[in-house]
């Protein structure tokens, strides 16, 4: 048997998020995070409940911006690619404004 077999792994927190350069901390998972709306930041995840607290926001203005419908995108030919398009608060689809 070797190390790996005797690892056991388990769902802490499940999301679209982006996670980036993850490290532990005691019982918190310390990680860059983005997400559709709001740009990267510093968050911990509690490995114990899976819950996300901002340990730093250097945008924090940006909480206060409503957006609309958000759409991510992944393609991975012929690199890996992830963007997120976010419509404008009130944009319907296929609407001239």
């Amino acid at each position: 048997m070797d190390a790996v077999d005797r690892l056991s792994f388990r769902i802490v927190h499940a999301s679209s998020d982006v996670f980036i350069a993850c490290a532990m901390a005691v019982e918190k998972l310390l990680c860059l995070r983005e997400t559709g709306t709001r740009p990267r930041h510093v968050a911990a995840i509690d490995t114990r409940t899976g819950t996300i607290t901002v340990v730093a926001d250097v945008n924090p203005e940006l909480k206060n911006i409503q957006f609309g419908r958000i759409e991510r995108i992944e393609w991975a030919v012929p690199i890996s690619c992830l963007i997120s398009i976010a419509a404008a608060y009130g944009y319907v689809l296929y609407r001239r404004l």
